[in-house]
């Protein structure tokens, strides 16, 4: 698993222990662990975006501080979903 799919992982577990509230805040402090130069923002907004779409068992929608514009990669990572639901052979 790459840097940002550990930083994803590691930001839900502190929203669902309850350590950091925000999804955004998480994200920040996850990323730290993983990079020592500044991460790139296309994944922090598909991991955003995915939260706010409550399609991250256990983040709500309290856990959004700010929402994000429309014209983030946020639209890509649903529709990925999205998409990857409609086919059986990758939906659960």
């Amino acid at each position: 698993m790459n840097k940002y799919g550990k930083s994803a992982i590691y930001a839900t577990q502190l929203i669902l222990s309850g350590e950091v509230l925000f999804a955004d805040e998480a994200w920040n402090i996850a990323t730290t662990e993983f990079f020592t130069t500044d991460p790139k923002a296309c994944p922090r907004s598909a991991f955003l975006g995915l939260c706010e779409a409550d399609l991250i068992k256990g983040v709500k929608q309290n856990h959004i501080n700010k929402p994000l514009r429309d014209d983030t990669n946020k639209n890509h990572a649903i529709e990925a979903v999205a998409l990857l639901s409609e086919d059986e052979t990758f939906s659960s």
